[in-house]
Parts: structure tokens; sequence; C-alpha cells
């Protein structure tokens, strides 16, 4: 029995004794902060990631995305193309020790801006995200007066990385309408819609770049087409069916009938669904309602009251779209294995009192991609608090042409300019894109910063 004892305390006191000798050794096993390429330590703990490391290392890598930084969008006038521009916060640290901003002191008071709106300096500008669709216009006005050969030759050059492409959007009419915005009428594009309609697959193709975009119109995630469906019209709404009878169509070149063989290959995919779920969501809970209604009374008075829309979604209903949100990424995946693929963050309605479903469907698509290691663009975020602003919007959803869709086309020609090989740093176009077909190798050499942008 003693001997047991001994064998025993001599066990613990080498517990105790390896548990202290690794406890001292544990910083010198462990990295102190993160490793770049991976941000997580290669234990089972996870080492805390010292942000002002990384933020260093990824200006010193020029792996630093201007849309996802902290910032303002300046603007005029709703509709100014002009002026439109996104500034990060980063711009504004080397604005003030260049040039004094000219405040107002009126009555000992200090005073910002009245009836004009104070014009960033050109410092910031410098170093703000380039304005690539600014070249684009001024390109196609050349094009048309002929005014400026040498203008007209450095516009040539400086966009020659985007002849030739083809970017696929995968969302909604609010994707649709603001990339036709710049094709169609910004840049003298043709449109092509497909004969099942606008809720199908378009695409539309700027003449003197030969710059295709073709969007793909997603019914939401839900997989039935049920007898209370959001538009009676509609009789394709599954992924899988419109898939089949839309998606794939759209990408053999030549028409919608389906002359041709030769298959599109996009340089980039945008992906998003999020508006048209809410609304599935609403219908399906407002549907349920009435069929679980006990009396004929019950079930008429619910289909004669209207479909409540303010309400928050459930638990079962965001995870019913992330697992759905999830099959339609890995379809994508799927069909373009070595193509760069992006999230879209989501919009909101311009009346402000529906937004608390699809803030919470923009969690959960966050939440989808990043399982699937996909970056999200920062579109929606950007453009969040604007709902209200006068004349910003064309109706509850849509965006008009103007400051928002030259936002938007600027960050969707900045991710394809960094697809095609193009570094661009705080303003500063660092190396050229190049005109081969975008590579996975040029996307995923910022990606790992740019996850823990997204994060």
């Amino acid at each position: 029995m003693p001997r047991i004892k001994l064998t025993f305390l001599t066990g613990v006191a080498a517990s105790i004794a390896l548990f202290v000798c690794y406890s001292i050794l544990q910083p010198e096993l462990m990295p102190a902060t993160m490793v770049v390429s991976g941000l997580r330590a290669t234990q089972d703990v996870v080492a805390p990631v010292d942000v002002s490391r990384y933020r260093i290392a990824a200006r010193e890598n020029n792996c630093e995305n201007p849309y996802a930084q902290d910032g303002f969008l300046y603007f005029q006038t709703p509709n100014d193309l002009a002026t439109a521009q996104y500034f990060p916060f980063y711009t504004l640290d080397r604005d003030g020790a260049a040039e004094e901003d000219p405040d107002k002191v009126i009555g000992g008071h200090r005073y910002f801006g009245g009836n004009t709106v104070p014009r960033p300096s050109s410092v910031a500008y410098a170093s703000a995200p380039h304005n690539w669709y600014a070249d684009l216009r001024a390109l196609r006005q050349q094009y048309q007066q002929h005014t400026n050969r040498r203008l007209r030759i450095a516009l040539e050059q400086r966009v020659a990385w985007m002849r030739n492409r083809t970017v696929l959007f995968i969302g909604d009419s609010t994707d649709r309408f603001l990339s036709f915005y710049m094709c169609q009428w910004g840049l003298g594009g043709k449109l092509h819609m497909a004969p099942e309609g606008m809720h199908s697959a378009s695409h539309c193709n700027i003449p003197f770049l030969n710059f295709t975009i073709i969007t793909w119109h997603v019914a939401s995630v839900y997989e039935t087409r049920p007898e209370w469906w959001i538009v009676q019209k509609m009789k394709l709404v599954s992924w899988e069916d419109r898939w089949r009878e839309f998606y794939m169509p759209s990408l053999v070149k030549g028409d919608y009938a389906g002359h041709g063989t030769a298959r599109v290959r996009p340089d980039m995919v945008v992906v998003q669904s999020g508006l048209w779920d809410h609304l599935m969501f609403m219908f399906a809970r407002h549907a349920q309602k009435g069929m679980e209604a006990k009396t004929q009374a019950q079930k008429n008075a619910m289909k004669a009251a209207a479909v409540d829309h303010t309400l928050p979604l459930n638990y079962r209903e965001l995870r019913y779209y992330i697992r759905r949100m999830d099959k339609i990424l890995s379809d994508v995946m799927t069909e373009f294995p070595d193509t760069p693929l992006v999230c879209r963050s989501l919009t909101q309605r311009h009346d402000g009192v529906e937004n608390a479903g699809i803030h919470q469907l923009e969690q959960a698509l966050a939440y989808a991609c990043r399982k699937r290691d996909v970056e999200m663009m920062p579109f929606g975020r950007i453009v969040r608090g604007l709902m209200g602003v006068k004349n910003m919007y064309a109706d509850r959803v849509h965006f008009r042409e103007g400051v928002i869709s030259s936002v938007y086309d600027n960050i969707m020609l900045w991710y394809l300019h960094r697809a095609a090989g193009g570094v661009e740093q705080r303003g500063k176009l660092v190396v050229n894109a190049s005109t081969e077909p975008t590579s996975i190798e040029s996307w995923n050499r910022c990606h790992s910063y740019f996850m823990l942008d997204s994060a």
C-alpha cells in the first residue's frame, strides 16, 4: 500500500513539473502575434492578433483595400458623377499637415460649411482610390469629340487592362441597375435582355472596350415555387432551375437562343442575395399564418391583410438562408474554379422601416462567405447611411444614376484591377494590371489581408 501511494505522488510531482516547464517555455513556443499568411498560431490556442503590425505589414506589401477602410463618401449633389469619391480617413492624416481647413469663425464660434459642401483638398484626392469610371467617361468623350489626341492615347494606355473583360454579377436588380448605368448610359453600351425578361439573365457590352457585364437575377435562395410566390408571373424560382434554364445559356457566346458554342469565362464573379430573400421569408411567414388559421373568417382575414415587412427574421430562417447560400457559393466555385470571386454586402430599402431583416441577412451572408474563404466587397456598408438622402433612390429599392452608381462602378473596377494583377496603394498605381486573363494567383497575393478586413 505505501508503495502505491509513493508511485501516485511521484506521478503527480512529475505532472506538476511538466506543467511548470511548459508555462515557462510557452511564450517561446507560440508565435508572439501572428503569421501574416495565416493569422493564426500553429497550436490549438489562437495567438492574439497585433492589429497595428497587421496594418503595417499590409501597407508594406501593398495590400491595403481602400474601400474596406473607414472613411466617408464625398459628393456635391446626389446626381453628381464628376466629384463623387470615397475617401478613407487616412487621406485626412496628410491633409491637415499640408493645408489648413478654411473654417469660418463667426461671433467667436467655428463653423464648417453653410450653403456649399467643402471640397477635400488636393492632398486628400491624391491618396484616395483611383477613379477608373472618370477615366472611362473621359475616354469616351475623346472618341466622340476628338479634341485632345495626347489625352486620348494616355487614357487608352491607362485602361488597356479593361479590354475584353467580362464581369459576372450574381444578385438582383440593384446590381443590374447600377452596373448598366455605367455600361448603357455612361459609356454607350448595348443592352441585351434574355427572352424571359429582366428577372432572368442579361448582359451589356461596351463596344470601345469590348467590356461585358453579365447579370444573373437570383429570386431568393428558396428551393421551390409555391402558389403564394411574390411575383405570380415568375415561373422559375429555385437556384437550381434558374441555373439550368437561365444562367448557363447566358454564358454561351452569341444570343440567348443558344447560337454559338464558345463559353464565356468571366474575369471576376460578384455574388449576393438578400432583398428577395427578405421578401420571401415575409411572404412565407404570412402564408403559413393563413394555412394555420382555424376558421374560414381567419383565413379570409389573412388573405386580405398586407404582408408585414418590418419584422426581424428568426433563427430558422437565417439558418436556412446560410445553408442555401453555401450551396450557391459551392456551385459558383465549382463552375469557375480559377476565377476571382467576391461577395457584395447588401443594400437597404429607402424607407428604412423594413431593414431589420435585411441587416440580419447581411450578417448571415458575411458568415456564409467567410466559411467559404470569400472576401466581402463593402459597397453596402459604404452607402448604408444614405437611404434617407433626397433624390438618392429611384424608388423604394433602386438607386438613381449618380453618386451611388459611380462609387459602385469604381469599387467593382478596383477589384477587377486587382484580379488582373494591378496594385494600387493609397492612390498610386504601383503595378500596372495585365491585359492577360485574370488569375487566382494575382487575387490571392493579398487575400489573407483582405479576409481580415472582411472579418
